[in-house]
C-alpha cells in the first residue's frame, strides 16, 4: 500500500473503534508527522510516549516518571475521550505480565472513550493475550511523491549551502525521475543522505551521479533485514536477436515513467 492508502486504512480502523494497533516501521519521524496529521483530521487529541520523555503532553502535574510504562498506562483513563496514544518502542515492556494485564483491563474503557493505542517501532511483538484485539500494520516505505519532495529538499539545502537563491544543478524531468527511482526502497533519511552525497559539489547530472547512488544504496540495503540488493548484470543489449522487439521495448519504456501516469 502507499502512504495515502495506509492512512485511509488507519482512519477507518480508528473510526471503527479498534483500540490496539501495532505499526511496524523504521521511519519514526515521518510517521509521527503523518499520524499527527491524521489525528488532526479526525479531531482526536494525540499523546506521544517514550521511555525517555514520558507522556507528551502529560495529563497533569502528577504525571508518572518517564521510564515507567505501567504508570503511564494507568494514567490513560485520565485523558479526555477521543484521543490517540502513540507509544514508541514499547515492545520490551510486553515481557512484564503486569503490562499485558493492564492493557487487557483497559480494553473496554478504551472503546467506550474512543481511544486508540498505536504502538510504533521497528519490532512488532503482540502478546498472545492481546492477539484477538490487536491489528498489525507494516507501514510502507516512501513512494515516488515522497521521494520527489525529498529530492527537492536536498537540492534546496545544497543551494543554501552554496549561498545561492536556487540550485545550481540543472535537472531535466527525466533525470529527476531516474534520481527518484534510484532511491526507492530506502527510508526518507537514507534517501536524503544518499542524494546529498551523490549531488554534493556537482553542477550537472551524469553517469557518475547514478553510480554513486547505486553504490550508496547497496551499502544501505546490505545492512537491512528487510531488503536485498541484486545487481543487474544484463541489459537489453545483451539479449540475442529479436532486434524488432528491442526497438519496441525501447519505445514503450517511456509509457512506464511517472510522467505517463
Amino acid at each position: 500500500m502507499t502512504t495515502a492508502q495506509t492512512l485511509d486504512d488507519l482512519r477507518g480502523r480508528v473510526l471503527a473503534g479498534e483500540t490496539l494497533l501495532f505499526l511496524q516501521t523504521f521511519e519514526e519521524q515521518r510517521w509521527e508527522e503523518e499520524l499527527a496529521g491524521l489525528a488532526g483530521e479526525l479531531n482526536r487529541g494525540l499523546i506521544q510516549w517514550s521511555v525517555t520523555a514520558g507522556p507528551q503532553p502529560p495529563p497533569d502535574s502528577d504525571a508518572p516518571a518517564p521510564g515507567d510504562p505501567l504508570a503511564f498506562l494507568a494514567q490513560i483513563a485520565a485523558y479526555p475521550s477521543h484521543h490517540l496514544f502513540l507509544l514508541k518502542d514499547f515492545h520490551p515492556y510486553f515481557q512484564d505480565p503486569r503490562v499485558v494485564r493492564k492493557l487487557r483491563d483497559l480494553l473496554e474503557g478504551l472503546g467506550r472513550q474512543h481511544k486508540s493505542l498505536l504502538f510504533l517501532g521497528p519490532v512488532v511483538e503482540v502478546p498472545l493475550e492481546l492477539r484477538k484485539d490487536a491489528g498489525v500494520i507494516t507501514l510502507p516505505m516512501p513512494g515516488i511523491e515522497e521521494m520527489r519532495a525529498e529530492l527537492a529538499r536536498v537540492l534546496q539545502s545544497l543551494a543554501e549551502a552554496d549561498g545561492t537563491a536556487g540550485t545550481s544543478i540543472d535537472i531535466t524531468p527525466q533525470q529527476e525521475e531516474h534520481l527518484i527511482k534510484a532511491v526507492l526502497g530506502l527510508t526518507v533519511r537514507e534517501a536524503h543522505r544518499a542524494l546529498r552525497r551523490a549531488l554534493l559539489g556537482r553542477d550537472e547530472i551524469d553517469e557518475e551521479v547514478y553510480a554513486r547512488l547505486v553504490a550508496q544504496k547497496r551499502h544501505m540495503v546490505e545492512g537491512s533485514d528487510l531488503l536485498e540488493f541484486f545487481d543487474l548484470e544484463d541489459g537489453v543489449a545483451d539479449i540475442g536477436g529479436l532486434d524488432g522487439i528491442k526497438d519496441w521495448l525501447a519505445q514503450r519504456s517511456e509509457s512506464c515513467t511517472t510522467q505517463a501516469r
